[in-house]
């Protein structure tokens, strides 16, 4: 109750008495004008909280639609009805009218809401710029980076490391162990016996006499200049060179395409060479040897294989091409110079084989680093030329990717990682990042297989930076935001005011007075913290005191989706509408749950249109009676947006029964005072008036006037009496105790066995439970069912029986009073319940006397109770009253 009171004069821009604490506040709003009290004080009281003095009156300035035989139809205004007479006690009480507020609450909140949207959108639209600019910036990073072939050094070593993965996919030492390529290699050992180097060419025509089985021989020693010590061996080498005519010597090249040689071997021996190739390695910035020179004419590897696969052409080797390592040193094999000089390796061995002659030996130097190198150290050339050759005869080359498509490789995964940052929530944005870098790094290997290399690395960079990027140009915009939307919150006119947010001394909210800085905490992202969370703190209480008012309101409230469907109900609306089903009502149209609980199938149409927002209904709105027979009042209000939008609507719904109560009592007791009162006075009246007239005095005697006279005054007593007595049981408490309804039978017939020998009927009495406990107002059901047994006595004949009986079925006590009097018709049984409604007598029969008013307290009393009363009857076959009530437990002293 607080709560909604403290709402209440919020409102009206007032507040309590200040308050030390919360609890305080709480206690001094319950002492307040809306605190429970008699209601003759409370009118004064809640003036005096009101501007200029003006009382708050629970009605509205028109009133609403009445509902009647299942049609709507306007009432004219009431106004003027309201402001001429007082407010009745029984009208809801000024707490009530919090929920006739609350549509101005939610309008408030919805367009804070409103307004947080724009700006949210506002917000949105930033973000988006900011991220188009980024994500433009990554991709002109990601297309130079890739243009340039990466990154260089951090590429070629991760491409050194890419090649020990691709050794343990490809077969490289099966293809090794099957190649046909032979290495004579110069040695240490052989150095050791033959003699310090150069050697004389007559040893190497030797040892090319003892290759004549080999398909071609590679020679990696470079013959530039003649023989001095020994002219004969230089003629003997080239007759050696013709005899076998499959041997291809090198040359050194200048390093420019198409150029001539730079150094060549001497005459002789390039004209008994069958092919010559050049044997320039081409090692990258860091010495390491990956690659085949692109665009340089005449390899020696091409010459050397050209032999075995004359199909090979120069235009194999336009682009450059890595070197397809098959392992680290001595991958091949390889046999000693000595021992082919010397004939320990007989020349079938070397039977469609293609040897190559090259120096291992260490003093000689002919070494380079290669990818492998990390494994067994630096490779002699001759195994680079042999690794090259083995890639011609296999087609096994490694192909860098084209630049054009590294730069649309590079563009696309970044274009698709930017568009996860803006769709996806940092963690997961966070963990797509890290997929799309795993996926890069597994397609690494997986391209080397198919004999293509991926730079990755300048993916790599533009991967990793993308996200702290976006998280700091996201975060800024996001503090860009909250500074916007604290400034924008502060100008909002709030429906509080500012003092209700002091209410706690020891911790106050800051106010608009007391800004925050910078210096006030030393930093300025925690001044924005403290700013964000004083702003929230506001929302906070604000959302709690709306929550608190929608919650604590005493009549049905019900928020609803600009199609009809209900959202939101507070916990009266949920109690109200648990009274026809459990099934929840959130979530089905309104309409549909209004309809369920109508009591006016007519109605359907006003329902129709004011659940589709019909503005002069959701003002004035519609009134019916509900499923529980309450007189209930709809009214609503839309929900706009700034824009006027319809973000919803608000339906409200008020119990008038006791408006509408009070006005049936008040006709009632008009039609009493009117009529019913007036009549046997005006009779008395006539009466005198008869006797005073000399002309009549003779027409009725003085004895006969005083016992007319009494007879219209005693009819007035009775007509009092019975009124006083219904109204008692309308409105008075209840003064329940434990009866027992088996006694309560037999005392009121024992009260009327006299009356029933006086008119010669009989009472049957048929009391078989005791017995029969209950708790209820002993004077109220006593004498209602003496009225039911006065009735049946009065019109029963003569000679007649009046049964009794008490029975239970249905866990309800049922007492029935029966007659054998002339019945009552159908069409009279349904207003026979009502007041002042009486049976019309059978004709030439006089009817017998009463007020119209016993059986409405027989129904009243029976209500009262939590049971009813039924009536069976047919026309000549007499009348049986029954009263239905809930059955007690049974004291624990009498069991």
């Amino acid at each position: 109750m607080p709560v909604k009171c403290a709402c209440c004069c919020l409102r009206q821009n007032r507040l309590p008495p200040p308050a030390h604490n919360p609890r305080d506040l709480v206690s001094s709003l319950s002492q307040g004008p809306y605190a429970t009290r008699p209601a003759k004080a409370a009118t004064p009281m809640a003036t005096a909280w009101l501007p200029s003095g003006r009382p708050m009156h629970p009605g509205s300035p028109c009133r609403p639609l009445r509902l009647a035989s299942g049609t709507c139809r306007s009432v004219p205004s009431m106004r003027k009805a309201c402001r001429a007479r007082p407010r009745p006690s029984h009208l809801p009480s000024p707490p009530a009218m919090c929920a006739r507020r609350m549509a101005s609450r939610l309008h408030w909140a919805v367009r804070v809401s409103s307004r947080a949207r724009s700006t949210e959108r506002s917000h949105s639209r930033h973000l988006r710029r900011e991220w188009l600019w980024l994500t433009a910036l990554l991709l002109a990073a990601s297309a130079v980076l890739c243009a340039l072939n990466g990154l260089g050094r951090i590429d070629q070593t991760l491409y050194d490391r890419s090649l020990d993965i691709y050794r343990f996919i490809e077969p490289a030492d099966q293809i090794a162990a099957t190649s046909p390529i032979v290495i004579v290699a110069i040695d240490d050992a052989s150095v050791a016996v033959l003699g310090r180097w150069p050697w004389r060419r007559a040893l190497h025509a030797a040892l090319i006499d003892r290759l004549s089985e080999a398909k071609a021989v590679g020679i990696d020693i470079i013959f530039s200049e003649p023989e001095q010590q020994y002219p004969d061996d230089d003629r003997h080498l080239g007759e050696a060179l013709q005899r076998h005519g499959r041997v291809v010597l090198p040359y050194v090249s200048t390093g420019v395409a198409h150029g001539p040689p730079a150094l060549r071997p001497v005459a002789q021996l390039e004209q008994s060479a069958s092919a010559m190739g050049f044997i320039n390695l081409h090692a990258d910035p860091d010495g390491v040897v990956r690659a085949l020179p692109a665009a340089m004419q005449g390899h020696f590897a091409l010459a050397l294989a050209r032999i075995i696969n004359p199909a090979l052409k120069e235009s194999d080797i336009q682009d450059m091409r890595l070197i397809p390592f098959l392992g680290s040193n001595h991958a091949f094999q390889i046999v000693s110079y000595l021992d082919v000089l010397r004939g320990d390796i007989p020349p079938a061995f070397f039977r469609n084989r293609l040897v190559l002659l090259g120096t291992y030996a260490t003093a000689l130097g002919d070494f380079y680093p290669t990818p492998l190198s990390h494994q067994d150290g630096a490779m002699p050339g001759v195994e680079i030329l042999a690794n090259m050759v083995q890639a011609y005869l296999d087609d096994r080359w490694i192909r860098p990717l084209p630049t054009w498509l590294l730069v649309m490789t590079g563009m696309t995964l970044t274009l698709l990682l930017c568009i996860m940052l803006l769709r996806l929530s940092p963690r997961s944005a966070l963990l797509a990042g890290f997929g799309l870098g795993i996926a890069v790094f597994l397609a690494v290997p997986i391209l080397l297989t198919l004999g293509y290399w991926l730079p990755p690395a300048a993916i790599f960079v533009v991967l990793i930076l993308a996200y702290p990027l976006w998280s700091w140009r996201r975060q800024e915009a996001a503090l860009r935001f909250f500074d916007q939307e604290i400034s924008r919150l502060k100008r909002e006119p709030s429906p509080l005011p500012e003092r209700f947010f002091a209410t706690d001394p020891l911790h106050p909210l800051k106010t608009d007075t007391q800004p925050l800085t910078a210096g006030t905490l030393g930093d300025v992202l925690q001044a924005r913290i403290d700013t964000f969370q004083d702003a929230l703190d506001r929302l906070r209480i604000l959302r709690q005191t709306l929550a608190d008012s929608l919650d604590g309101a005493p009549d049905p409230i019900m928020v609803c989706h600009p199609d009809g469907t209900i959202l939101l109900v507070n916990p009266a609306a949920q109690d109200w509408l648990r009274g026809v089903d459990d099934t929840t009502a959130v979530g089905r149209p309104a309409l549909e749950v209004l309809l369920e609980r109508l009591d006016a199938p007519g109605a359907r149409g006003a329902f129709e249109k004011l659940c589709q927002g019909d503005e002069t209904l959701l003002r004035q709105g519609i009134e019916f009676r509900d499923h529980c027979g309450r007189d209930m009042i709809l009214r609503g209000a839309q929900l706009n947006q700034v824009r006027h939008r319809l973000l919803g609507m608000l339906l409200m719904l008020t119990d008038i029964s006791p408006l509408r109560q009070a006005e049936r009592q008040r006709e009632e007791a008009l039609r009493f005072i009117s009529h019913d009162m007036r009549s046997p006075q005006n009779s008395i009246l006539a009466l005198l008036e008869l006797h005073g007239d000399a002309a009549h005095a003779d027409v009725m005697p003085g004895p006969q006037l005083t016992a007319q006279i009494a007879i219209h005054a005693q009819r007035t007593l009775d007509l009092v009496d019975s009124f006083m007595r219904l109204a008692r049981a309308e409105s008075a408490p209840l003064a329940l105790a434990t009866i027992d309804l088996a006694d309560m039978l037999d005392e009121t017939c024992d009260n009327f066995w006299a009356l029933a020998q006086a008119r010669q009927v009989t009472l049957v009495s048929s009391i078989d439970l005791r017995p029969a406990f209950l708790e209820a107002d002993p004077t109220l059901l006593m004498r209602a069912i003496s009225n039911l047994i006065d009735n049946a006595l009065k019109f029963s004949p003569q000679g007649g029986t009046v049964s009794i009986a008490l029975f239970t079925a249905n866990d309800e006590w049922i007492i029935r009073i029966g007659d054998q009097g002339p019945g009552i018709a159908a069409q009279d049984q349904l207003r026979l319940f009502q007041p002042f409604a009486q049976v019309a007598p059978e004709p030439g029969k006089t009817a017998p006397k009463g007020t119209g008013l016993g059986l409405a307290f027989v129904q009243k009393v029976a209500e009262r109770h939590g049971g009813h009363c039924s009536i069976e009857s047919q026309p000549g076959c007499g009348a049986r009253f029954s009263i239905h009530l809930p059955a007690g437990e049974m004291p624990l002293d009498d069991m």
